[in-house]
């Protein structure tokens, strides 16, 4: 029997206390859940500590590791490495991000999309390239990183195709590993499509406030459309360093609102919405928030970035747009006026969301992989 391991930055805080939230965690618990019922093994997930702690839970164990409170890949996986035998071990690096070069473990890496379009601006040496023009050199470093990491692993599991072509230009056919698999991400399914009331428009922006989520854009958005229109509501789902403005933009407004929902009631949530925009500068996988959207039948209006263009045929599950106001705000507008189109982008894509990005075809194409890098 062999033991699989997941290395993360956090699945839980640092100190143990609660799991925290977001797309990568949610995809690593529905991982180990299909590790624990078709191998009938619990993974252990590694990640960084403040101290020592263990926890159980029906499908996993996470183990946190000492690393004075801050994230460090490196230290976990030297502790990972004391506590496991590669001869018995499947290691599965739980975001490339954080994968460490090693021969002795077989392992899989998964890439959870291009996080290198955009200008990461928190440090100095990187604030300074772009404010002197000299972003080419930032993006090359950023793609160079992005190509070391990815290859630390022999085998790997994308979840868009727009990483792996891009992968494709740097790399000559023969220099491309053939256990590079894509498994897009997933979402649970409705058993039949939701109803959906289009008199009264309400248009959800289920993401986190941060700039490359285009929450600036989502702000504009929903001043505009509110004041355009009577029959539109405007609805800000989540948190973050932009907190303080959408509470200023909701205080101004009756018909804009401010809610937080259990990211595992996402279907739930999104019933009631007629619309949901994913407006992200950059920084997109297979975006579980469109899928989720898709599958509770909101007609979506997504940026044209990432692995969203894996998701959206423009014009027929909904509207791949550049991630501006002036964009968005125009093809909002024409959903809203035109009933028959918005039902059409509402029927569809939950068509689209029931046959190609369902979680029980991921768990599907999970097991595959699984299987075949344990031969």
């Amino acid at each position: 029997m062999h033991n699989f391991v997941i290395l993360i930055d956090r699945l839980y805080t640092l100190d143990g206390d609660h799991k925290t939230i977001g797309g990568i965690q949610t995809y690593l618990s529905a991982l180990a859940k299909v590790i624990f019922d078709n191998f009938k093994v619990k993974p252990v997930i590694y990640q960084s500590a403040k101290h020592f702690f263990e926890i159980e839970q029906p499908h996993y164990i996470v183990k946190g590791v000492d690393t004075n409170g801050e994230i460090n890949p490196k230290k976990t996986f030297k502790y990972l490495k004391s506590e496991n035998s590669a001869k018995s071990t499947l290691l599965i690096w739980g975001s490339d991000q954080y994968s460490q070069p090693s021969t002795k473990f077989e392992s899989v890496s998964i890439q959870h999309g291009i996080g290198f379009d955009t200008e990461a601006m928190h440090s100095p040496l990187k604030r300074a390239l772009v404010n002197y023009g000299l972003t080419w050199v930032y993006k090359t470093l950023q793609r160079h990183k992005a190509i070391k990491i990815f290859e630390n692993s022999r085998a790997a599991v994308c979840v868009d195709y727009n990483f792996l072509n891009w992968y494709r230009t740097y790399r000559s056919s023969a220099q491309i590993s053939n256990k590079i698999h894509v498994i897009p991400n997933f979402t649970d399914i409705p058993a039949e499509p939701i109803e959906k009331n289009n008199d009264k428009i309400s248009i959800v922006f289920a993401r986190r406030f941060v700039d490359r989520r285009g929450v600036d854009i989502a702000l504009q958005l929903a001043s505009k459309l509110v004041s355009k229109y009577e029959n539109v509501e405007f609805y800000f789902a989540g948190d973050g360093p932009k907190l303080p403005l959408v509470k200023k933009l909701v205080e101004s407004h009756e018909r804009i609102f401010l809610t937080k929902f259990d990211s595992s009631k996402s279907i739930d949530f999104h019933r009631g919405f007629s619309i949901a925009i994913v407006p992200s500068v950059g920084s997109e996988g297979t975006s579980l928030s469109l899928l989720e959207a898709m599958a509770s039948n909101c007609a979506v209006v997504a940026s044209n970035v990432g692995g969203m263009t894996n998701i959206i045929l423009n014009n027929f599950n909904g509207s791949l747009v550049p991630p501006t106001f002036d964009e968005f705000y125009k093809e909002l507008c024409d959903l809203i006026e035109t009933k028959e189109r918005l039902i059409t982008y509402q029927k569809n894509a939950y068509i689209t969301a029931k046959s190609s990005f369902s979680k029980a075809n991921w768990e599907k194409e999970w097991v595959k992989v699984l299987n075949l890098t344990l031969k």
